[in-house]
């Protein structure tokens, strides 16, 4: 009845994917495994070893240095060597080796990999991500340094393996070094063969007994791998090369059996298939005559240690795997899904249930998805439903409460408007974060962001005088407020007073960064004009600043708070700070009639560059060279400070973002709005944009009815009711409401509208570009107040999707300031992106395409999937074909675009923007023939907002 109430492996899989670090279950898990916690085996890749044989740990660590240890008067025989072939995955590890240890009882057990991967084996094996059947990945790192990565999933055999020595108390030593990947024409094809080898083996060495039954079966598979046909040349002479240093290693191993006087008295040494044609007779070669293996022994490579570091990987989908989970990896889901139910049946008692009710209550008010929150009737609720299942069923558990808390709160809390989420979903989260302690999603995304208050009058005060001391400590006389130095920001945010004005933000623990805070604690006196801008690297106190500061001291002193000595120490410290601009007369910001203006040019300069973002550099030079050409340009910006100070006032504004320490800067999309309402005369543009796509289709004129009450004046029609007024004979004064006739109202369609706006560089000149772009803010919010869906296509070299459909006009503001110019004209394609964004989803919407463009096409390339194949087209396009050509070719590519669309029954409408006789006036206006809709030209740019409207009016 309520399956939401549990908690599944599933729902920690996902918890583990969003970053959910989930130390306490996979603690308790462990623990019941009797295996060690992951912060212990990430130590080391030699873990393993330094707890169950310390001496082999210095062994392998000498090997790791490079140099192997002095040799023992006697090699132990093969006899005490047991060789034994693995696959890689999809064997029972358990059943496979039980019974090798319990027929040869090692004391050692040796393997064919690298130090770091036995680390990794262990250190996946006791994870949770082992237990929830979640691959991953885990480097050997050393500081930023990752030196080797291995991809480790449920089911391989090394991890089983690892787990089941150390449950054991067998040691497990490593004999390779780290494996290397053969630089080879047939990797893949070997890859393949050694994993169909590595499958024939898991599935036949179930029904072998003997050893050397086992290793005839490998070596045969790798012969047969081996003899298939491609030239594996090189990764057979990689296999050889290393079984000779995998049995060098044996050697050395025995040697220190030899030294150790047997204490290890059985070594039982597990190979991969790769090895399985050498392996073997190199091991008996180098343990039974000593005499030959001289020339074959390898010296041990020196191999870099460090700490373990895992990272899941990507998700494992076992539907349709035949490897089975491994027996240890089942034993763990098994111990997980008995301690979650464990503790959903854990008892709780009726205070207990008293506090969870009321935190799971302030965490639902705190939940950034929800709106409404359920008040103190919720909480009650859920106490009295708790408490009604106790008398049910004679006890309490936190299943039981997590029940109640659904029945109570589900229909009390509403999910914020525009959230794409499920109540029962955040409830769930919610409950189980509070009531079983196991989170589903990271703290943050769970809780809104700690905010401090603004800080009240006396608060300011505090500051001020804690600021102006500092100040007047550390800075030189009219030296301002810095903004950007790490050293005064910590000494003035460390100041008593300063502290004492935040000690509501400290109490929260937001005062983490003293330099974020600083900036953050100048920018609200700033906002609430305490401080000024004194120029771009500081700040200094406003008159507001200094009256407020000067006031607040006359009222301590009155209180007897201070003493007249600190009351003259204070004023003295703000006298230090520099004049506010506004005391000289220098008050620098910008006018509102001359915002638009500096819009407009901001925007043109950004279009001349290559970049999302502009240098504020360049933008001064750019504004120094426009004034010595004898342009007219402000005094504010041709002084570089005082720009600087421009930007950084539209920044406060929201105009713009600036980045790179304020050297870089870019336009926001209220950018556009605000242009828009400067620009552009609202009365015209507001009357276009209620007249704009199909207003004949909001009424039938073909059906009209009697009147009714509540239609509209403009939806009588006149000509009806004259008819029937004449039939029937009646005066004037006679006529009534039963006379009158009116168009039957039918509810409109949604159109799926593609603006398709021209890039090419000819639209960078007399401003084109960035009229464009208001045209299209003002197509958008045309059609979308009438519900339509809209999608903006831009073509230049190519056609490309900027903002697919939607019904939301934020992205399409926002994509339109990304727009930039490039080369080429290629209608063509364009009209092809347009087609396709419309007809890729299926519906029966009208669709329609209103093309923005200034002259003649001059490209016909035809996207590519590959971007630098693309890239080479064009270039290639450029250089081989004269201009002409280009016209010609360009024309008939999209005219027959233009077929092709008008044919799928797509309108194409056209703004032509042209002073005079362009070139492409002809095909623009057969395109818009072609396409069924209407062709406008526009003559002056600045008109193309409105012009646009008309167009679809």
């Amino acid at each position: 009845m309520f399956p939401q109430c549990d908690i599944t492996r599933e729902e920690l899989r996902l918890a583990l994917q969003r970053g959910v670090k989930l130390h306490d279950i996979e603690r308790e898990l462990l623990s019941a495994c009797n295996m060690p916690r992951p912060d212990e085996t990430a130590t080391s890749p030699l873990f393993l070893l330094r707890r169950l044989a310390p001496e082999l740990a210095s062994l392998v660590s000498q090997w790791m240095q490079g140099y192997a240890a002095e040799p023992a008067a006697k090699t132990p025989t093969l006899n005490q060597v047991v060789l034994i072939p693995y696959p890689s995955r999809g064997i029972n590890v358990k059943s496979y080796l039980a019974s090798l240890i319990k027929k040869h009882k090692p004391c050692i057990v040796a393997v064919d990999v690298s130090p770091a991967t036995v680390g990794a084996a262990l250190h996946y094996a006791g994870s949770l991500l082992y237990a929830l059947d979640i691959p991953a990945r885990v480097g050997l790192c050393e500081g930023d340094i990752c030196h080797e990565e291995i991809f480790l999933q449920t089911g391989d055999f090394l991890p089983e393996a690892a787990a089941l020595c150390f449950r054991s108390n067998i040691p497990i030593v490593p004999l390779l070094s780290r494996s290397r990947l053969v630089p080879s024409h047939y990797q893949k094809i070997y890859s393949d063969l050694l994993e169909t080898a590595n499958c024939h083996f898991a599935q036949e060495a179930a029904a072998l007994r003997r050893g050397q039954d086992l290793q005839k079966k490998a070596a045969a598979l790798m012969g047969a791998a081996f003899n298939s046909g491609p030239d594996l040349f090189l990764e057979r002479e990689n296999a050889i090369n290393e079984s000779c240093y995998v049995a060098s290693r044996l050697l050395d191993l025995c040697r220190q059996n030899g030294r150790l006087k047997s204490r290890y008295t059985a070594v039982l040494v597990l190979y991969a298939l790769p090895h399985a044609l050498d392996f073997p007779s190199l091991a008996k070669t180098f343990l039974d005559r000593k005499v030959l293996y001289g020339e074959l022994y390898k010296s041990p490579e020196p191999l870099p240690d460090g700490v373990l570091r895992m990272a899941r990987g990507a998700a494992c989908d076992r539907v349709g795997r035949k490897e089975p989970v491994g027996d240890f990896a089942a034993k763990l889901g098994a111990h997980l899904d008995a301690l979650l139910e464990k503790r959903m049946q854990e008892d709780i008692s009726l205070a207990e249930v008293d506090e969870l009710s009321s935190a799971i209550a302030e965490a639902t008010r705190r939940h950034p998805l929800i709106g409404r929150p359920a008040g103190v009737r919720g909480t009650l609720a859920t106490r009295e439903i708790a408490q009604a299942y106790r008398l049910l069923r004679g006890a309490l558990c936190r299943k039981t409460l997590a029940r109640a808390a659904f029945v109570a709160l589900c229909h009390r809390n509403r999910v914020r408007s525009g959230e794409d989420a499920s109540i029962q979903e955040i409830l769930k989260s919610i409950i189980s974060r509070v009531v079983y302690n196991i989170p589903f999603y990271p703290d943050e995304h769970e809780r809104l962001p700690e905010t401090a208050r603004p800080l009240t009058p006396e608060e300011i005060a505090k500051a001020l005088m804690g600021l102006s001391d500092a100040a007047f400590r550390m800075l030189g006389p009219g030296e301002p407020l810095p903004l950007n130095d790490p050293a005064f920001a910590e000494e003035a945010m460390k100041h008593p007073l300063v502290q004492q004005a935040l000690k509501d933000a400290l109490e929260k623990g937001l005062l983490d960064n003293l330099q974020q805070q600083y900036r953050d604690l100048l920018k609200e006196l700033e906002d609430r004009n305490y401080l000024d801008l004194m120029n771009a690297s500081g700040m200094t106190l406003s008159e507001q600043g200094q009256q407020h500061l000067k006031r607040s001291l006359e009222e301590a002193l009155a209180l007897g708070e201070i003493t007249p000595e600190d009351l003259a120490r204070y004023l003295n410290n703000a006298k230090a700070l520099p004049k506010p601009p506004g005391a000289r007369g220098e008050k620098m910001s910008i006018p509102p009639q001359a915002l638009g203006e500096m819009l407009a040019e901001l925007m043109d300069f950004q279009h001349q560059g290559r970049s999302q973002t502009s240098s504020l550099e360049d933008l001064y030079v750019h504004y120094t060279l426009s004034e010595k050409k004898g342009l007219k340009i402000s005094e504010q910006k041709i002084d570089y400070e005082k720009l600087k100070i421009l930007i950084h006032d539209l920044e406060k504004k929201g105009m713009l973002k600036v980045g790179d320490g304020g050297k870089r800067f870019s336009l926001t999309s209220l950018s556009l709005e605000k242009l828009l309402e400067k620009l552009v005369k609202r009365p015209q543009s507001q009357a276009l944009e209620r007249r704009a796509f199909r207003p004949e289709m909001e009424i039938d004129k073909s059906d009209v009815r009697r009147y009714r009450t509540g239609d509209v004046f403009r939806h009588i029609s006149v000509r009806h009711s004259l008819r029937r007024v004449m039939r029937k004979g009646k005066m004037l004064e006679d006529i009534n409401r039963s006379d009158l006739r009116a168009f039957d109202k039918k509810p409109s369609q949604q159109l799926d509208i593609a603006l398709c706006v021209d890039v090419s560089a000819s639209m960078k000149d007399h401003a084109k570009l960035r009229y464009a772009k208001m045209a299209i803010a003002e197509l958008a919010r045309a059609a979308l107040a009438k519900q339509d869906r809209v999608g903006i296509v831009a073509f230049s070299n190519l056609g490309q999707v900027v903002v697919p459909l939607t019904d939301k006009l934020l992205p399409i503001l926002e994509a339109t300031m990304t727009l930039k110019a490039e080369q080429y004209t290629n209608i063509g394609n364009g009209l092809i992106c347009a087609r396709r964004m419309l007809l890729k989803e299926k519906n029966s919407n009208p669709k329609y395409i209103l093309l923005i463009t200034d002259g003649q096409p001059n490209a016909a390339v035809i996207e590519d999937q590959d971007s630098a194949m693309n890239r080479r087209r064009v270039v290639s396009y450029s250089r081989e074909i004269s201009m002409e050509r280009k016209e010609m070719i360009g024309i008939q590519h999209a005219l027959n675009e233009a077929g092709k669309t008008s044919r799928k029954d797509i309108k194409i409408s056209v703004v032509f923007i042209s002073e005079g006789e362009g070139q492409g006036e002809h095909l623009a206006r057969e395109i818009a023939r072609i396409g069924h809709g209407k062709f406008h030209k526009v003559h002056a740019v600045e008109r193309l907002p409105l012009e646009a409207l008309a167009t679809v009016a």
